[in-house]
């Protein structure tokens, strides 16, 4: 089993919270690309609710509503 590096993780989860939708990106090709980041350190720690915060302010304020 391969266990992510200690001093990664403060790296992966600032990449986490501070995810945005790139402009003409698609919600589909987002999500992928979230997905992707958290599965980069399966043990991030960071809770459901909080990845689905991120997730969602991660949006462009048009793609919000």
């Amino acid at each position: 089993m391969y266990l992510q590096p200690l001093n990664r993780r403060p790296t992966i989860w600032k990449d986490i919270s501070g995810i945005r939708k790139l402009m003409g990106e698609s919600l589909y090709e987002y999500w992928e690309r979230f997905k992707r980041l958290c599965a980069s350190c399966p043990h991030h720690q960071i809770s459901e609710q909080l990845l689905l915060q991120y997730f969602y302010e991660g949006l462009n304020t048009m793609d919000n509503d």
